[in-house]
């Protein structure tokens, strides 16, 4: 996870392969997967997985940074699935896509690993003024067709990075973790990132 302002929040996935040096898998922004050397700033949480799982899944995003999918930004991520085997994503709905936070999700879900119960999440106020400004920002990196798909899903349901951690943070026995839970950890991110 890493603070790129003092409002917004960034995260991904950190793994390492073998004696490779440990990587930071991240969706950057629309079209924009990067998979680069985890370097300072980072800050991070352990998965709540076993160190076997962590391994195979080190493998898999490995995979995924291998493919270097066209990853759309969107705020609705219903029907995005990565292959499990290829690490490819599969044909995306129009309009859908993901965030950095939404793709940290999907690839734990592609994985086999439901770490949120994202049907407990709440609709937020703060969440459509953070969406139309994403927007804004959007329609010089997309086409005017994705823009105007994109905009129909603002007031969706957000899962924030901080939220996204909280939830991988806890021990994989208790996943899907509920809003709450993830709340809560995510909190204890922030206050942590405060002090540093």
């Amino acid at each position: 996870i890493v603070r790129t302002s003092a409002e917004q929040l960034h995260c991904g996935l950190i793994y390492r392969e073998g004696a490779e040096p440990t990587r930071f898998l991240h969706l950057a922004f629309h079209h924009m997967l990067r998979d680069e050397l985890a370097e300072s700033p980072l800050r991070w949480a352990e998965l709540g997985l076993d160190e076997d799982n962590k391994l195979v899944l080190a493998t898999f995003l490995s995979r995924i940074a291998r493919k270097e999918p066209t990853i759309s930004y969107a705020f609705d991520a219903d029907g995005i699935c990565i292959d499990p085997e290829t690490g490819d994503l599969l044909d995306a709905p129009a309009g859908k896509g993901l965030t950095c936070a939404t793709f940290v999700a999907a690839a734990l879900k592609a994985y086999g690993f439901d770490c949120l119960d994202f049907s407990s999440w709440p609709s937020r106020e703060e969440d459509v003024a953070w969406q139309e400004s994403v927007l804004a920002l959007l329609r010089s990196h997309a086409s005017e067709e994705h823009v105007k798909l994109v905009e129909k899903s603002v007031g969706a349901k957000r899962l924030k990075p901080d939220e996204v951690v909280g939830a991988a943070n806890a021990d994989a026995d208790a996943w899907p973790v509920d809003f709450e839970v993830a709340r809560a950890s995510a909190d204890e991110i922030i206050a942590d990132l405060a002090t540093t």
